[in-house]
């Protein structure tokens, strides 16, 4: 239900995405832009991973995971992270009337932000690691890095303070 109910709302809410994604499997997109950056549901949740481009089936690691643990209860729907897990001062979960209500607040919306907020402003996507497999990414901005020493690939995602997909300007 939960690549359904995906779907529908990122059809409804596309327009509201800075770097639209592409789907290239049941459950997989990427974003246009760039196809170092992949989106993968699974289950409830939506996990956004690097990708090593010398071999497209290999995830280098991790970039950002947006959770939802749907559970029925007698008065609705509740996230069981939230029950579980609560964040410092935040109360009981709040409760929702549907299971994809409970899944677009908690997974697809954070998700959209993040893209706006996060993705769409970095200036470049880093590899890192360490050793024979310790790997991990993140979105670089336009800062110093205090692990650059680790870095193994930093991968521009802006051209000239554009999205690296704006073709050049050829003076027209």
């Amino acid at each position: 239900m939960s690549l359904k109910t995906f779907l529908v709302w990122y059809e409804a809410n596309q327009h509201h995405f800075a770097i639209p994604l592409r789907r290239i499997g049941d459950r997989e997109w990427e974003f246009a832009p760039t196809n170092w950056v992949l989106v993968t549901l699974v289950r409830d949740s939506l996990v956004v991973t690097a990708r090593h481009l010398t071999d497209p089936d290999d995830r280098w690691d991790e970039i950002a995971e947006f959770d939802a643990i749907p559970l029925k209860t007698d008065t609705g729907w509740i996230c069981r992270l939230c029950r579980d897990l609560p964040a410092p001062g935040s109360g009981p979960p709040l409760i929702y009337q549907s299971r994809e209500a409970l899944l677009i607040a908690h997974a697809y919306k954070p998700f959209l932000q993040w893209v706006n907020s996060k993705l769409a402003q970095a200036e470049a996507l880093g590899l890192y690691g360490v050793g024979d497999g310790f790997t991990w990414a993140k979105l670089l901005m336009d800062q110093p890095d205090p692990e650059a020493k680790h870095l193994k690939l930093r991968i521009p995602l802006k051209r000239d303070g554009l999205p690296a997909d704006t073709p050049p300007d050829d003076g027209r």
